[in-house]
């Protein structure tokens, strides 16, 4: 998911203010030499002094107004010195007392709200959204008409709901989403992320209506976008109907006309994808997580995908019906898709690719066998490895779906498996979720092996292979 759009630094330059140098009221009073103190002091750029002066010249004289206004000038310089330095709470605090002084004066005005704005840029670049918001709010009021602070503000308010996305806190991130639509409505980040979210909570239409908003603002940042709306719009066409049960984690949606569809048997098979891959690796997730349910025929037509794809997992669960729900090969169907899920939320969906499916096809075998006549997975890597033809380790890394040819294809599901049973047997289950945490925090393959294994991949493929014994 790309980020919001940049955020917009606007400088604060000096105010360029005539200095009133000979206006106090007596040219031999104590203000008056100390008034010429701080001018010295402010074409010296000592703009710390020049303060000093001035106050100390005020304090002689409280009512003199050329003192307040150099006084105010000083501020203002110093102000900006400070903000230069990135000091800028204190930058914002001597603005602020310039403001004091002079209220009304528009050029100390926009100088305070850009000093406003820049600590939000700040703030926001630091990750520390809340913050900024509040900021960038300040600078708003001190000077509505700047465009640039409102799609600031956007931006920090774009971050906050893409955070609650990525906690699955998807009501949250949907309010604050479109609380920086406010502020800037042409925002194709957030009109995209928008549309991720009403798309992961099954609101198609809405889904559609902010991707499509996306594209129009800005056609040319999301390549594939054109595409996926016509797919969402084929989805539309077939789920439109559906019917819908909750059932404890899952929102099931389904075709109402489906016949000898079996609801009672797939709520079955969810329960047991739900504890088993639970119990593995210790996470039963808080959100809900649709399952469509096709007939064979609209899922075809919704896949784009080889006819060998059985289901597929790309946020929602999604199989063909089959007469027959309590079927063991739709079993191991449901733990596989529902897996990619659990995968997805511990990993924050940065999990490798071989790592992705091997675990799927190891949660699909966990205790159910593979489906083989003679129940070895283990046969099709045997035969291959003699015939020198496994797949290399870097292809496992890439997406299965590109692989070109079926027997190919399954080598890389049997090899994957293989790995993670490697993993499994020799470690346990705790290294595979550390793994995923570790891709969590963005860390790639060669990083996560050589810190979990201290191998680089060809050594770990070497391991793995040595403990085939073929």
């Amino acid at each position: 998911m790309r980020h919001p759009r940049g955020i917009e630094r606007i400088l604060v330059v000096a105010t360029v203010l005539v200095l009133l140098a000979g206006a106090a009221p007596c040219a031999a009073s104590e203000a008056a030499r100390l008034n010429n103190e701080g001018i010295a002091a402010l074409e010296k750029h000592d703009y710390a002094g020049a303060v000093a002066a001035f106050e100390a010249a005020l304090e002689a004289e409280p009512t003199d107004a050329t003192i307040k206004r150099n006084l105010a000038i000083a501020y203002n310089n110093y102000g900006i010195t400070l903000l230069g330095d990135d000091k800028f709470d204190e930058g914002i605090a001597a603005l602020n007392k310039a403001l004091e002084i002079e209220p009304y004066d528009e050029e100390l005005l926009t100088n305070l709200a850009r000093a406003y704005n820049g600590r939000g840029v700040a703030l926001i670049e630091a990750k520390n959204y809340e913050a900024a918001e509040s900021y960038l709010l300040e600078a708003i009021r001190y000077l509505p008409s700047e465009s640039a602070f409102q799609r600031n503000l956007a931006v920090a308010i774009t971050y906050r709901g893409k955070a609650f996305y990525e906690q699955h806190l998807d009501a949250k991130a949907f309010y604050t989403l479109r609380e920086a639509l406010q502020y800037d409505p042409q925002s194709a980040s957030t009109l995209m992320l928008l549309g991720e979210v009403c798309y992961k909570l099954q609101h198609v239409g809405w889904a559609l209506y902010y991707f499509r908003e996306a594209h129009r603002t800005d056609p040319e940042r999301f390549g594939t976008l054109e595409e996926r709306i016509e797919r969402l719009e084929r989805e539309a066409a077939v789920e439109g109907e559906f019917e819908r049960q909750d059932y404890g984690t899952f929102d099931i949606r389904y075709d109402g006309d489906l016949k000898d569809f079996d609801l009672k048997a797939l709520r079955e098979n969810l329960s047991d994808a739900y504890y088993t891959v639970g119990g593995l690796l210790g996470y039963y997730p808080a959100r809900r997580i649709v399952v469509l349910v096709y007939s064979p025929e609209d899922f075809a037509g919704i896949r784009s995908m080889p006819e060998w794809v059985a289901g597929i997992y790309d946020g929602k669960i999604r199989v063909p019906a089959t007469k027959d729900m309590k079927d063991l090969e739709v079993r191991r169907l449901i733990r596989h898709e529902y897996t990619h899920a659990v995968v997805g939320d511990l990993s924050k969906d940065k999990c490798a690719v071989w790592l992705n499916e091997g675990l799927a096809k190891y949660m699909e075998y966990y205790k159910l066998g593979s489906g083989r006549a003679d129940d070895d997975p283990g046969a099709l890597l045997k035969k291959q490895f003699r015939a020198g033809k496994l797949v290399p380790f870097d292809e496992l890394q890439g997406e299965f779906i590109k692989i070109k040819g079926r027997d190919k294809v399954s080598l890389a599901y049997e090899q994957a498996h293989s790995i993670v049973s490697y993993i499994v047997d020799a470690y346990g289950m705790w290294k595979i979720k550390r793994m995923l945490a570790r891709y969590a925090e963005g860390e790639d393959t060669t990083t996560v092996l050589g810190r979990e294994f201290h191998q680089t991949p060809a050594r770990f493929e070497k391991a793995w292979l040595g403990s085939l014994r073929f």
